[in-house]
Protein backbone atom coordinates (compact mmCIF):
# COMPACT_ATOMS: atom_id res chain seq x y z
CA UNK A 1 0.00 0.00 0.00
CA UNK A 2 2.80 2.45 0.50
CA UNK A 3 4.03 2.24 -2.86
CA UNK A 4 0.52 2.50 -4.20
CA UNK A 5 0.01 5.55 -2.13
CA UNK A 6 3.17 7.24 -2.56
CA UNK A 7 2.33 6.45 -6.75
CA UNK A 8 -0.81 7.78 -6.11
CA UNK A 9 0.29 11.34 -4.45
CA UNK A 10 2.96 11.81 -7.01
CA UNK A 11 1.19 11.29 -10.72
CA UNK A 12 -2.32 12.55 -9.15
CA UNK A 13 -1.40 15.94 -11.08
CA UNK A 14 -0.68 14.04 -14.39
CA UNK A 15 -3.65 15.03 -16.87
CA UNK A 16 -2.65 12.09 -19.12
CA UNK A 17 -3.98 9.24 -17.62
CA UNK A 18 -8.06 8.93 -17.58
CA UNK A 19 -7.84 6.24 -15.28
CA UNK A 20 -6.58 8.84 -12.42
CA UNK A 21 -9.37 10.27 -10.09
CA UNK A 22 -9.04 14.28 -9.81
CA UNK A 23 -7.14 16.36 -7.69
CA UNK A 24 -10.11 17.16 -4.99
CA UNK A 25 -10.22 19.87 -2.41
CA UNK A 26 -9.23 17.97 1.18
CA UNK A 27 -10.28 20.81 3.53
CA UNK A 28 -8.18 21.80 6.36
CA UNK A 29 -8.63 18.33 7.89
CA UNK A 30 -5.59 16.59 7.83
CA UNK A 31 -7.37 14.09 5.38
CA UNK A 32 -5.16 13.81 2.96
CA UNK A 33 -3.90 9.87 3.83
CA UNK A 34 -6.96 8.87 2.41
CA UNK A 35 -7.55 10.78 -0.24
CA UNK A 36 -4.23 8.65 -1.58
CA UNK A 37 -5.39 5.43 -0.52
CA UNK A 38 -9.08 5.96 -2.10
CA UNK A 39 -6.96 7.28 -5.54
CA UNK A 40 -4.84 4.36 -5.67
CA UNK A 41 -7.75 2.13 -5.18
CA UNK A 42 -9.90 3.93 -7.26
CA UNK A 43 -7.65 3.75 -10.12
CA UNK A 44 -6.74 0.25 -9.70
CA UNK A 45 -11.01 -0.34 -10.01
CA UNK A 46 -10.83 1.34 -13.32
CA UNK A 47 -7.55 -0.45 -14.54
CA UNK A 48 -7.64 -3.91 -13.57
CA UNK A 49 -12.00 -3.87 -13.25
CA UNK A 50 -13.43 -1.35 -15.91
CA UNK A 51 -15.11 -0.07 -12.61
CA UNK A 52 -15.94 3.85 -12.55
CA UNK A 53 -15.37 4.24 -9.13
CA UNK A 54 -16.15 7.05 -6.23
CA UNK A 55 -15.19 6.29 -3.29
CA UNK A 56 -15.66 7.95 0.08
CA UNK A 57 -12.32 9.65 1.60
CA UNK A 58 -14.86 10.58 4.48
CA UNK A 59 -15.86 7.37 5.69
CA UNK A 60 -12.09 6.24 5.91
CA UNK A 61 -11.59 9.31 7.62
CA UNK A 62 -14.24 8.85 9.88
CA UNK A 63 -14.15 5.09 10.66
CA UNK A 64 -10.74 4.09 10.34
CA UNK A 65 -10.99 2.46 14.11
CA UNK A 66 -7.74 4.14 15.21
CA UNK A 67 -7.74 6.67 18.17
CA UNK A 68 -6.72 9.40 16.52
CA UNK A 69 -10.36 11.80 16.15
CA UNK A 70 -11.15 13.12 12.53
CA UNK A 71 -9.52 15.86 11.39
CA UNK A 72 -6.62 14.95 13.28
CA UNK A 73 -4.52 13.35 10.72
CA UNK A 74 -3.50 9.72 9.68
CA UNK A 75 -0.83 8.09 7.34
CA UNK A 76 -0.07 5.24 5.04
CA UNK A 77 -0.19 2.70 7.61
CA UNK A 78 -3.73 3.13 9.24
CA UNK A 79 -5.18 3.23 5.51
CA UNK A 80 -3.19 -0.20 4.96
CA UNK A 81 -4.39 -1.06 8.47
CA UNK A 82 -7.78 -0.68 7.74
CA UNK A 83 -7.90 -2.32 4.17
CA UNK A 84 -6.06 -5.55 5.43
CA UNK A 85 -8.48 -5.95 8.10
CA UNK A 86 -11.21 -6.01 5.46
CA UNK A 87 -13.11 -2.95 6.45
CA UNK A 88 -13.95 -2.51 2.55
CA UNK A 89 -14.59 1.16 1.32
CA UNK A 90 -17.72 2.74 1.38
CA UNK A 91 -19.27 4.51 -2.35
CA UNK A 92 -19.12 8.34 -1.93
CA UNK A 93 -23.13 8.01 -2.91
CA UNK A 94 -23.63 5.87 0.23
CA UNK A 95 -21.80 8.05 2.58
CA UNK A 96 -24.01 10.32 5.08
CA UNK A 97 -23.55 13.96 4.70
CA UNK A 98 -24.85 16.67 6.03
CA UNK A 99 -28.68 17.15 6.47
CA UNK A 100 -28.83 13.26 5.21
CA UNK A 101 -31.39 11.12 8.01
CA UNK A 102 -29.17 8.32 8.87
CA UNK A 103 -29.05 5.20 11.49
CA UNK A 104 -26.41 5.91 14.11
CA UNK A 105 -25.23 4.56 17.13
CA UNK A 106 -24.13 7.17 19.71
CA UNK A 107 -22.36 5.06 23.23
CA UNK A 108 -24.15 1.97 21.87
CA UNK A 109 -27.41 3.34 21.75
CA UNK A 110 -29.15 3.22 17.94
CA UNK A 111 -30.92 6.18 16.84
CA UNK A 112 -32.41 7.47 13.21
CA UNK A 113 -31.41 11.19 12.89
CA UNK A 114 -30.59 13.94 10.68
CA UNK A 115 -26.78 14.33 10.30
CA UNK A 116 -25.57 17.82 10.33
CA UNK A 117 -21.72 18.63 9.90
CA UNK A 118 -20.39 21.94 10.06
CA UNK A 119 -16.75 23.20 10.95
CA UNK A 120 -15.73 19.89 11.75
CA UNK A 121 -18.42 19.25 14.39
CA UNK A 122 -20.93 16.62 14.07
CA UNK A 123 -24.69 16.86 15.94
CA UNK A 124 -27.83 14.79 15.39
CA UNK A 125 -30.66 16.87 14.64
CA UNK A 126 -34.10 14.80 16.00
CA UNK A 127 -37.47 15.65 13.49
CA UNK A 128 -39.42 15.66 16.91
CA UNK A 129 -38.91 19.35 18.78
CA UNK A 130 -39.36 17.86 22.23
CA UNK A 131 -36.27 15.89 22.33
CA UNK A 132 -32.56 17.62 21.94
CA UNK A 133 -29.96 17.65 18.90
CA UNK A 134 -27.08 15.41 20.08
CA UNK A 135 -23.60 17.12 19.89
CA UNK A 136 -21.03 15.05 19.51
CA UNK A 137 -18.25 15.70 22.15
CA UNK A 138 -15.69 14.71 24.45
CA UNK A 139 -15.91 10.85 24.60
CA UNK A 140 -18.91 9.61 22.89
CA UNK A 141 -18.82 7.48 20.78
CA UNK A 142 -21.10 7.76 17.55
CA UNK A 143 -20.73 5.02 14.37
CA UNK A 144 -23.19 6.19 11.19
CA UNK A 145 -24.20 2.85 9.41
CA UNK A 146 -26.05 3.93 7.08
CA UNK A 147 -28.16 7.15 5.30
CA UNK A 148 -31.97 6.31 5.15
CA UNK A 149 -32.97 5.28 1.87
CA UNK A 150 -37.08 5.13 2.52
CA UNK A 151 -39.31 4.53 5.38
CA UNK A 152 -42.27 2.06 4.55
CA UNK A 153 -45.11 2.26 7.11
CA UNK A 154 -46.95 -0.79 7.17
CA UNK A 155 -50.40 -1.16 8.87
Amino acid sequence: MNYCINRAVSISSDPVDPLLSPVRNQNPYGTCWTFAAMACIEYQMRRDEGLDADLSENNLSATHGFDWGFGEGGNDLMSSAVFLRHADPVAEALDPSDGDIVIAAVDGEFTVKTLRKKGGRVALQPENENYPMIVMKGISELQLFSKVAAVIHRF
